[in-house]
């Protein structure tokens, strides 16, 4: 985003923030009118559903990068995620694994429903019988309660003895938290256990984690998003929703079963 909004001569904020709470006030404190655009993201949580009713408010065309909201619409930057999902399920299918531990969340978020539905119906189609229990829904953004959660139900055991002979998630940070985990218990990447991921987050290289992943063009996404706010613009139009499409980036942590 701050890269194309240099290349194409635009003055901007760039409010950084995890936690929404904190980043409603920092927006509060904005003259929100005095902008052309505001480029936000939007995970079904209240406060960031008051920062789109504030720019709303505001008159202040709004759009929404990486996930498209439930409640209703907004134009959104956004990537194929159902297809990501059928693309890891396929590829992890065609491996031959069957008893595969997918990592999802319990948060309400289309973007991880989407990548979880295309990744079932890939197995579907490959006629891999489905395990409700391999599906697990579980807060990964806390680290330690998610290893907490994940120790309760599973087992260095469940991976020895073929119970689990692969592990994937709707995002690679899940992988990167049980790294440690592997380690610890003497699991190793590729020969005892199969790794998918989704996204290529910039750190992971230095995180040393190998993990095939769903790849995900994050800064074409960024730049496209300052695209149609310029294009939106200069062409006196409403702003509208642009979809990405991602791959599969393979790494030697897929073995054949």
């Amino acid at each position: 985003i701050v890269d194309q909004a240099n290349a194409l001569g635009f003055d901007y904020k760039f409010i950084s923030n995890k936690l929404p709470a904190e980043r409603l006030e920092l927006v509060r404190k904005e003259r929100l009118g005095e902008y052309a655009a505001v480029i936000t993201c939007c995970y079904e949580d209240a406060q960031e559903y008051e920062i789109l009713d504030l720019v709303r408010d505001a008159k202040v065309p709004v759009l929404l990068i990486d996930n498209p909201t439930k409640r209703e619409w907004f134009p959104c930057i956004a990537c194929d995620d159902f297809d990501g999902g059928y693309q890891m399920g396929a590829y992890l299918a065609k491996k031959g694994h069957k008893r595969i531990l997918n990592l999802s969340s319990d948060r309400p978020v289309l973007t991880i429903e989407r990548r979880d539905a295309g990744y079932l119906k890939a197995l579907a189609d490959a006629g891999v019988e489905y395990d409700p229990s391999l599906l697990v829904r579980i807060d990964w953004h806390r680290a330690e309660a998610f290893l907490s959660a994940f120790q309760k139900r599973f087992t260095a055991a469940d991976i020895a003895s073929g119970g689990i002979t692969a592990i994937c998630s709707h995002t690679s940070l899940a992988i990167v938290d049980l790294s440690p985990w592997f380690v610890q218990n003497g699991i190793r990447i590729f020969d005892d256990i199969s790794l998918m991921g989704y996204g290529d987050h910039p750190y992971l290289p230095m995180l040393n984690t190998p993990c095939t992943i769903i790849g995900v063009p994050s800064y074409e996404m960024g730049k496209s998003a300052v695209d149609e706010i310029s294009a939106a613009l200069l062409e006196k139009r409403a702003l509208h929703d642009v979809l990405h499409e991602v791959w599969l980036e393979k790494r030697h942590t897929v073995r054949t079963v």
